[in-house]
């Protein structure tokens, strides 16, 4: 079910530490704080990046030169990036002492 694609220790680990977040999450019906937060702003972020991306380029760039639209739209990507990896490494660095915990050797 939580498949990783590629060869090494390292995904094995993670598939078998999610196997394990699964098991304990679908006997407690317990989600993670926060996880259905992030997972929302994420879809909001990166759907808002689009929309961002082809309404800038359709109707308020028509005046600027390729190399600045991709200058801006650029910029956007990295401001979601940046809102995004912040978010989620605060969630990271809460459960990757648990994960610690659970996980392989």
């Amino acid at each position: 079910m939580f498949f990783i694609a590629g060869v090494g220790k390292g995904h094995y680990c993670i598939n078998r530490i999610m196997r394990r977040i699964y098991m304990d999450q679908s006997e407690n019906q317990e989600m993670p704080s926060g996880l259905g937060l992030r997972v929302v702003v994420s879809i909001i972020v990166l759907f808002g990046l689009l929309i961002f991306s082809i309404i800038y380029v359709a109707f308020f760039a028509i005046s600027f030169s390729l190399f600045q639209k991709i200058a801006v739209i650029l910029v956007a990507i990295l401001v979601a990036t940046a809102i995004l990896g912040a978010m989620w490494a605060s969630w990271g660095i809460k459960y990757g002492k648990e994960w610690n915990e659970k996980g392989c050797k």
